[in-house]
Formats: structure tokens, C-alpha cells, sequence
């Protein structure tokens, strides 16, 4: 199972950095092999979306059922409302985490000042997938 997640995150900068325009979940088949000669097909879930940040932060809710635990998360942010700057400071942090949502918060400013991301300022990509 490993191997198998570790080959589904070389494919997240694809999944994250592609439009994303409304929720997606289902399940990743896939074969696992346990031991030399035994294979096993197993189904693994998981849930993209996007959405625009909203001051306090972003919750993604998971369609019912889908994930049994609390999934692996990667996140990725997209400047929205603001342009780039070099010295920009970008964080950004998954305050909760369950089988059945997440939440995001994202922080901006500069290497003096940095506050949470003002509502609009950036897009907010989620992968998640059950480990």
C-alpha cells in the first residue's frame, strides 16, 4: 500500500495544479501486492475540490461514508485576488482534519507582517485520499 500511495503523490502536482471546478470524489483502483505472487485489488478513496478562500477559512465536507479515518491531505494555493510579490509570505495550515471534513487557514504579508488571507485573496486546492 506504500508503493501504491507513494506512486498517487507523484500524480498530485498534476491533479492540484489542473482546474478544478466543483467537488470530485471516488475510488482509485489498484492492485496491491503484499507478497511476491499474491495480488490483491483494492479500492482507495479519494476527494479533490477547490475553493475560494473565505476569512476564518476554508472547510472542504467530504461526501458521506467516503473515507473511514481521517485521509492524507495535500494542499496547494493559487493567488486570487492579489498580484505576486518576491517578498510575499505564503502558509498555509489544516486546522482540522476527520473522515468527514477539513479545514484550511491561509496567512499573507510580507517578512514583517503576516495575517490571515483576506476573503477572495487566494484559491484553495485539496486532494484527499484515505491511507
Amino acid at each position: 500500500m506504500k508503493h501504491f500511495l507513494k506512486k498517487i503523490f507523484l500524480l498530485l502536482p498534476l491533479i492540484i495544479h489542473s482546474p478544478c471546478y466543483g467537488d470530485v470524489s471516488g475510488y482509485i483502483e489498484a492492485i496491491e501486492i503484499t507478497v511476491p505472487g499474491r495480488e490483491d485489488n483494492i479500492q482507495v478513496p479519494y476527494f479533490a475540490a477547490s475553493a475560494s478562500y473565505v476569512s476564518g477559512g476554508v472547510t472542504f465536507t467530504y461526501p458521506m461514508g467516503l473515507f473511514s479515518s481521517a485521509p492524507t491531505v495535500k494542499i496547494g494555493i493559487e493567488l486570487s485576488g492579489i498580484g505576486f510579490l518576491a517578498s510575499r509570505v505564503i502558509s498555509a495550515q489544516i486546522t482540522a482534519n476527520s473522515s468527514t471534513s477539513t479545514t484550511v487557514r491561509v496567512n499573507l504579508g510580507t517578512i514583517i507582517t503576516i495575517l490571515e488571507a483576506g476573503t477572495g485573496d487566494v484559491i484553495v486546492h485539496l486532494f484527499a485520499v484515505e491511507t
